[in-house]
Parts: C-alpha cells; structure tokens; sequence
C-alpha cells in the first residue's frame, strides 16, 4: 500500500495538545512514543504537506519497527485506531478524540468508543506494516524513582557495570540513561555481561547513543536473546549478513542506511534464512533490475519465506515447478480431429477413389 489516511475526529487548525493528554497519558508513556504522537498532532495542522514514514523515521533515527511499535502503543491506549486493508497492509490512522470528562478514557482499551468523525486528512507515504500481537518488549519503559535508582547501583553488580558503561561512554550517564539500563536489568531481565556486551557491540560500531543501544536491546529481547553467546551468534550473523548484501549488490563508496540494515534484520531474524540464500536473492536482484534495489530483493526473499524456504534445495524445486508450469502453459493442446463442419463448400456427397484402378487405366491408355 502506497499511502495511509491520517485523520482526526475533530477539525485542526493548529498544533494543540489536550491537558488530558500531558496529565493522564505522557507521565506513563515512553517519551519516544510521546514524540511520535505529538508529530502526528503536528501533520494534521498541515494536510496538504504530506510525510513519508521513511522521513518521519529518519527524522527520529527509529526504524520502521520501532515507529510501527509507536503506533501500536497509542492504539492500545485508546488514542488512535489503525486501519488495515485485506493485505494486512496499513492504509489508514485515525486521531481519536480525547474525552474531556476529568475520569477520562480507560488507558488500557482496545477498543475505543466509536463516534461521529469530522475529518481533516494528511496522504503520508507508507511501507507495509501488518498487524502485530505487541510483545513484553513493545511496552513503555518504567521511571525510577531516585531512591530505587540509588537502590540499584548500590548493588556491586549493578555499580560494576555503571562503572564500565561509562567508560565506554566517556561520561557520567545521565539520569534518563541510567533509567534505560535499569529498565534492561530489571525488566528485560538482562544480566550485567550482557549489557557490558551490548554496549561494547554498540560502541565498536561506532553508536554511543543510549537510545540506539536501548533499540538493539528490544530486538534483542524480541529475539529471546538471554545470554552474550546467543547475542555474539545473533550479532556476527548480522554483520555478516550486511557484508554479504553489500558485496552480492555491488554497493561501493557507501554505507547501509537504516531502512537497509532493517531489511536485513528481518531476512535474518524473522524470517531465519541462511546466508546463501539471501546471497542467491541478491544475485537474481542484480539479473533482473541490473541495479542494487532491496526492495526487488526483500520481494522475493518474501515470496520465498511463504513459500516455506529453508535451503537451497527448496529453491530448486520452487524453480523447476514454474518452469513445468510455463512449458505447459506454452504447449499447445491436441484434441482429436473432429468432422469438418458442414457448410456450402463441402456439402455434397464425398467421392472415393481406387488409385490402383485408376494408375493401371492410364497405363492402359498409354498403351494404346
């Protein structure tokens, strides 16, 4: 689906946040989704602008992931609904209106009060994005209070690995981002290795930012990753997965955006393929569109992971299947001949001869 529909159950003029908004709903939410919804806000003042949601990622450095989870989350609160066509693709997102009853909508229902809709309407670009059952890892992160923080990095663990994150960070983390590594140890229930690890793969990378490494930390609890052995095999799939596509599309004198390395992620995480096969859908890429495109690759890694693709093997008969089914698409089809239809010009009585007959009178003739 190419565009979504953004509407609002109430007409916009301006950027205007609901007090309901900043005194029932902010104080519990992540602040990333905050700023997703009061972006959204914002687009509505302007329905002729249009955003893509590939600039509206890039814009907040998330990947396309990370802002579908954003949306999920204000759904689940009950402040906007999305609508999906019969692809399971998103092709609509409706601002619900806030009540302003000082009780306020319940937070936690799926299923918002349906009333009459007076729409102002925003065309933003969109990739597909199917629904999704959220997960312990798409919900918001909790605030400690300062005792509980002080509480944590009492712990000799917990003070070891402040310690070493700062180090790697050369400095002191802030109050947000101490609440971001406790919310790894005591919710994602990380242990202290494997947030050191974390911040060392992250910091190798070239990425110090807490908020990216609190994204890998969410893939990473998606994908069940519990330990540093299962995140080095996880991480070193990765990487290799990135040379790999880079080396099969021919891309030089550039590195991998983020909708790239998410693409990427999701042939290795999600749908679990080998490195051979996602090199074998690069290399048909480069045949067909004689162009790196990881649209034309993630199409038929797609079509490949529906089909039940484990290995090589499978793409072979996949190929010899369609080849059977062209050939006989393109073969003719015999039937028996049947009697010519009867029509002025073979509408007598047919005449046989007997050709010897015939040949011995013309001797004969010739004879005489």
């Amino acid at each position: 689906m190419d565009t979504i529909l953004l509407k609002a159950e109430q007409p916009v003029s301006e950027t205007s946040v609901p007090n309901i908004f900043i005194d029932r709903y902010m104080p519990s939410a992540n602040g990333e989704y905050v700023k997703v919804y009061l972006y959204l806000l914002r687009l509505l003042s302007q329905p002729e602008a249009g955003c893509s949601l590939s600039q509206l990622a890039d814009l907040f450095e998330y990947s396309m992931r990370e802002l579908s989870r954003a949306f999920r989350y204000w759904e689940r609160m009950g402040l906007l609904e999305m609508q999906y066509n019969e692809n399971n693709e998103l092709c609509g997102v409706t601002l619900l209106k806030l009540s302003d009853s000082t009780s306020g909508p319940d937070p936690f229902s799926k299923a918002p009060a349906e009333t009459e809709t007076s729409e102002s309407t925003i065309s933003v670009k969109s990739v597909s994005t199917p629904p999704k059952a959220p997960s312990s890892a798409e919900t918001s992160h909790r605030e400690y209070s300062k005792d509980e923080l002080k509480n944590f990095s009492n712990r000799e663990d917990v003070g070891e690995l402040i310690f070493i994150a700062e180090q790697y960070l050369k400095k002191p983390l802030t109050h947000t981002e101490l609440n971001t590594f406790l919310y790894w140890y005591d919710t994602l229930h990380f242990s202290t290795e494997l947030i050191v690890y974390l911040v060392e793969y992250c910091v190798s990378r070239d990425h110090r930012s807490v908020r990216y490494m609190d994204k890998v930390a969410l893939s990473w609890a998606e994908a069940g990753i519990r330990d540093v052995d299962a995140a080095k095999q996880i991480s070193n799939l990765y990487s290799q997965a990135n040379y790999a596509v880079i080396k099969a599309l021919g891309i030089k004198g550039r590195n991998l955006v983020e909708l790239e390395t998410a693409m990427i992620e999701k042939w290795t995480k999600e749908y679990h393929f080998s490195l051979d096969i996602i090199t074998e859908a690069c290399n048909r890429t480069i045949t067909a569109t004689h162009q790196p495109s990881f649209e034309y690759a993630d199409k038929i890694l797609t079509n490949w992971h529906n089909a039940n693709v484990k290995e090589l093997a499978d793409i072979e008969r996949l190929d010899s299947n369609f080849k059977k089914a062209k050939r006989s698409v393109e073969r003719p089809v015999h039937t028996n001949i049947s009697k010519p239809a009867i029509n002025r010009f073979n509408n007598f009585s047919q005449r046989t001869y007997d050709y010897d007959q015939l040949e011995q009178q013309m001797l004969n003739r010739n004879r005489n």
